[in-house]
């Protein structure tokens, strides 16, 4: 054999282990992967329209990017503590350096210690195997947008799996750090406020980069969003066409700090963007009410209560707390991993429902039957009603 057919077949052979064949990893639980292999990337921006004096800099957007990949590449492929690692260089977007991510991964080992959780606890949380390889080949066509918003202090670790399992399903999926990471927690109401406006415009910076990408169909853009994110989201609905908006037990239901709709000037009855709203009554902090969306009634909506779980398991803590033995930091929700499931099975059937349709029809919702899931209530145009919605036992109240 002569040198270049070696090298050939060494190369081929290195190829057949890089590209392995795809295992779902063992955080998903019960959640089963689409028809696409997924690919992750990250894109470093800076909105030079809004500048920073803390940083000395314009602003910073790291985002972070699921999409449909043509592979899996088990030398690309991601591990969870690769996903925090990103808030190492979120504010800087500089490369990582080995002192960097030691730094990080320390501070944060320190802040769960303080709350009972061992550090090898840790290290078998970030060593856990995720789906995404890294910047692997994208599978051929045009797919839906999600723009995932994320709650105070929140970043893209906080909502891998729910970007991974996605993207398997035929959407491009992405987010950016919370603005409390970039700009500091808020410490007043006024300043939430503030930074409703600033996420907002983080995540409209978000899709105005992603229109530059072929493989992305910008007509068809939704958002996930997770607690405060729901608000900016929300905001962000007044000035982009969105296809739908799930809010996961998100604050435009919220009864703390309600009084942040009444600072917004525009027409509730020109709000029509599909909402799907999941919700929990265990958490006292995050006590529902409904004003707000009972007032957009020219706009679907579904509100959906879960049973006991508790707000930060809406996110991919949800899947950590159910698959990483001691790892816990609040209360324990009962059947975590079945229950965020349902959610993210629900949210998957709902943005496939509405790139189709902008009307919510409860035949292309099955995950609505999941035992965890009260009867849900569906605010048509207009109407109210409760599902199933026949109209022998629909019960209207407008």
């Amino acid at each position: 054999m002569t040198k270049t057919k070696l090298a050939l077949a060494l190369l081929s052979f290195l190829g057949c282990v890089s590209k392995s064949e795809f295992t779902k990893p063992a955080i998903w639980s019960y959640l089963q992967p689409g028809q696409y292999y997924v690919g992750f990337t990250v894109l470093e921006k800076r909105d030079t329209t809004r500048w920073m004096e803390s940083l000395g800099s314009a602003r910073p957007i790291q985002i972070s990017l699921w999409y449909p990949a043509t592979e899996f590449d088990s030398l690309k492929s991601m591990t969870y503590g690769d996903y925090f690692l990103l808030t190492a260089t979120e504010r800087t977007l500089v490369p990582l350096t080995v002192e960097s991510a030691d730094s990080t991964k320390h501070e944060f080992k320190e802040f769960l210690s303080k709350r009972g959780v061992l550090e090898d606890i840790v290290d078998d949380w970030f060593s856990r195997s995720m789906a995404a390889s890294r910047q692997v080949p994208w599978a051929q066509g045009q797919f839906p947008l999600v723009i995932i918003a994320e709650g105070n202090f929140q970043a893209a670790f906080n909502h891998a799996v729910l970007g991974e399992f996605l993207a398997s399903h035929g959407f491009v999926v992405a987010t950016c750090p919370s603005q409390s990471r970039i700009s500091g927690p808020p410490t007043s109401m006024d300043e939430a406020f503030e930074q409703v406006f600033e996420q907002s415009a983080d995540l409209k910076f978000v899709i105005d980069r992603l229109r530059e990408q072929d493989q992305i169909d910008v007509n068809h853009i939704s958002v996930v969003a997770h607690s405060f994110g729901a608000r900016s989201a929300f905001l962000l609905g007044l000035s982009t066409d969105l296809q739908a908006l799930v809010s996961l037990d998100g604050g435009i239901a919220n009864k703390l700090g309600r009084e942040w709709i009444n600072k917004i000037k525009f027409d509730r009855h020109l709000v029509r963007v599909p909402i799907l709203h999941v919700y929990q009554e265990v958490d006292s902090i995050v006590e529902p009410d409904f004003e707000m969306l009972s007032s957009l009634t020219s706009s679907e909506r579904l509100l959906v209560k879960i049973d006991t779980l508790h707000h930060p398991d809406f996110s991919s803590l949800g899947f950590v707390v159910g698959c990483v033995p001691g790892m816990r930091t609040g209360p324990p929700s009962p059947n975590v991993l079945q229950k965020i499931c349902s959610i993210y099975n629900l949210t998957l059937q709902f943005l496939t429902a509405l790139d189709n349709n902008s009307i919510i029809d409860p035949k292309n919702l099955p995950a609505l039957n999941s035992a965890f899931f009260h009867p849900a209530v569906y605010h048509r145009t207009e109407k109210i009603g409760k599902y199933p919605f026949d109209q022998s036992n629909a019960d209207y109240s407008k």
